[in-house]
């Protein structure tokens, strides 16, 4: 959504590019970032970052490299909740060099899932659990665990990564196993 990209991800881009742009106008006197909303601009090599959010495939094709052959990278946020009509418009932006879908786990079914349940699909893929990050509290866990029960849906999506039947409608969950 356009208020998570700008509450989070756009947030943190912002805050690097702003702490990149102290560090060298500290030692040039001149900032290397353009920080505008939902756009920055590298200055060195005129790179971009544009940020944008949508639920149409049609504004979500057609992009491509500034430059022929030059660096292209299209990053997918939340991905398990992104439409099949949005990945295949995403295809359809060629001359990309760099791609990253990013998500916690959701349920058995759609392009996260395939991606990172079919090696036959060639794409690298990173578990990163609620142990991994820092900013998630052992009471936080504990709680979690203690509310739901270690097996839980919920429990094993959002603490360890792992793929569920979480909101799906189903007489026999994944989890049982």
């Amino acid at each position: 959504s356009g208020s998570q990209l700008d509450r989070q991800t756009a947030r943190y881009i912002k805050s690097f590019a702003e702490k990149m742009n102290a560090v060298h106008k500290e030692e040039s006197g001149e900032a290397v970032w353009i920080i505008r909303y939902r756009d920055l601009i590298f200055l060195p090599n005129n790179s971009r970052i544009d940020l944008f959010a949508t639920d149409e495939a049609g504004q979500a094709e057609g992009w491509h490299p500034i430059v022929a052959g030059g660096e292209f990278a299209v990053i997918v946020d939340e991905a398990k909740t992104v439409s099949s009509e949005i990945f295949d418009a995403l295809d359809r932006c060629n001359g990309q060099t760099r791609r990253l879908d990013v998500s916690s786990p959701g349920g058995c079914t759609g392009h996260f899932y395939d991606i990172c349940t079919r090696p036959d699909l060639g794409w690298s893929v990173h578990t990163i659990t609620a142990f991994d990050c820092p900013h998630i509290r052992q009471e936080e866990i504990s709680y979690l665990i203690a509310q739901h029960g270690l097996h839980d849906p919920l429990v094993r999506s959002s603490l360890f990564a792992e793929f569920s039947s979480y909101s799906e409608l189903v007489v026999i969950g994944r989890e049982i196993y």
